[in-house]
């Protein structure tokens, strides 16, 4: 077949692929708006030595994989969960966090997943503070000079909308229905 046939044949069956992508698409949006949405909230804590040299520099690397470690404990969610009151288990709390330590400018990014945007504030919140208190009490005895600071940049805002999203999978829905007819 020549590539004149191939069109005349699209031609001729357009009516196919049109309803193939209108089911795809009707399909990516109804999945969509059934599924639960997810809110995100995010928070950056910031650690900083208390005088810049090298050795305090490749420490910081170090601790800020470790604080990212200590940060998703069973133990750390328990305290949240204690503080706020919530009906969760620590595993399904810890399962809604994603940590992540940003080497180059020394921050840990702390993103909280929830059904409720509030509640994904509220604990990105009393977790940043929590890992703050615990780790300001923990070097309280160190030589200030040879301490990391840990700070909350800003405190968390309400929960953002993080999926389902509509829009990506009703465009992505479309382009599959129509690849779909086409063939």
């Amino acid at each position: 077949m020549q590539i004149k046939d191939y069109i005349n044949i699209f031609v001729k069956r357009w009516w196919i692929i049109a309803l193939v992508a209108v089911a795809t698409f009707a399909g990516a949006v109804l999945f969509s708006k059934l599924q639960t949405p997810i809110f995100r909230s995010s928070i950056k804590v910031s650690v900083t030595p208390a005088r810049y040299d090298y050795g305090l520099a490749l420490t910081i690397e170090r601790v800020l994989r470790n604080y990212s470690t200590q940060i998703k404990t069973r133990k750390m969610a328990q305290t949240v969960i204690d503080k706020l009151k919530l009906d969760i288990s620590p595993q399904t709390f810890i399962g809604e966090l994603t940590i992540s330590a940003q080497l180059d400018n020394n921050l840990i990014q702390i993103d909280v997943d929830d059904p409720d945007p509030n509640r994904a504030q509220a604990i990105a919140n009393v977790l940043a503070r929590v890992f703050v208190e615990q780790q300001t009490a923990a070097t309280a005895d160190s030589d200030r000079r040879d301490r990391l600071n840990v700070n909350i940049l800003d405190d968390a805002l309400p929960g953002e909308l993080e999926k389902p999203k509509t829009r990506n999978n009703a465009l992505a829905g479309g382009i599959l229905g129509l690849l779909l007819g086409a063939l």
